[in-house]
């Protein structure tokens, strides 16, 4: 993976404690063992952006782009869990394919 960087246009909104980022496609929200040759995670750079910890709300899988909220907020966190596990959360998906779609 290149080396990635966030600029002022991926950090969307900054709402109510929490931030909206645009993850890119390809990076990974956070580390694990299976990526340790890929140091560079969205929350690590986030956190260096913002100067202090922050944690993501939800996840994305590391080959999709799209926006992850953070906070640095402990209480907000668990409001939003909250949100997310109650399904009050409305997630929509755009999936872009290359070529013809096999019919039946």
């Amino acid at each position: 993976m290149k080396h990635a960087v966030l600029n002022q246009d991926d950090f969307l909104f900054r709402e109510h404690e929490l931030l909206g980022i645009n993850k890119p496609a390809g990076v990974p929200v956070h580390g694990s063992r299976i990526l340790e040759d890929q140091p560079e995670t969205l929350m690590t750079m986030v956190r260096k952006h913002e100067g202090k910890v922050v944690h993501a709300v939800h996840r994305l899988d590391r080959p999709v782009s799209g926006v992850m909220l953070f906070t640095g907020n402990k209480q907000m966190l668990a409001q939003m869990g909250q949100e997310f596990e109650n399904r009050r959360v409305k997630k929509c998906y755009l999936a872009v394919i290359r070529g013809w779609p096999e019919s039946d």
